[in-house]
C-alpha cells in the first residue's frame, strides 16, 4: 500500500466558455461545491489558464487550486465551481 498524493490542497479543472475568457484571469476566486457535502463550500484560484481552445465546445481549461482541509475532497470526484467577477460570482 502507498499513498498517491499530499492531498491537503488539490486542483480543480473546469472548462470556461470562449466569451468569458476575458473574465478570467491567474487568482480569479472560485467557490467549489459538491453533492457530496451539501451546504459546504470550498475557496480556490484559478492557477492555470490553457492557452489552447479546444475547436468543437470553444472552451479552455482552467486550473483551480483549492484547499482541502480535511482531505474531503477525493481525486476524481464531480465538482460544481463557481468563479468570482468584480460585479460578484459570474461563471
Amino acid at each position: 500500500m502507498f499513498r498517491v498524493v499530499d492531498l491537503s490542497y488539490v486542483w480543480v479543472l473546469g472548462q470556461i466558455y470562449e466569451k468569458d475568457f476575458s473574465a478570467v484571469r491567474l487568482g480569479t476566486r472560485a467557490a467549489i461545491t459538491t453533492p457530496s457535502f451539501p451546504g459546504r463550500t470550498f475557496s480556490g484560484r484559478v492557477s492555470y489558464i490553457d492557452p489552447r481552445v479546444e475547436p468543437q465546445t470553444r472552451t479552455a481549461q482552467v486550473r483551480i487550486e483549492v484547499s482541502n482541509p480535511k482531505e474531503v475532497l477525493k481525486l476524481g470526484m464531480f465538482v460544481d465551481c463557481e468563479l468570482w467577477r468584480s460585479s460578484g460570482w459570474h461563471l
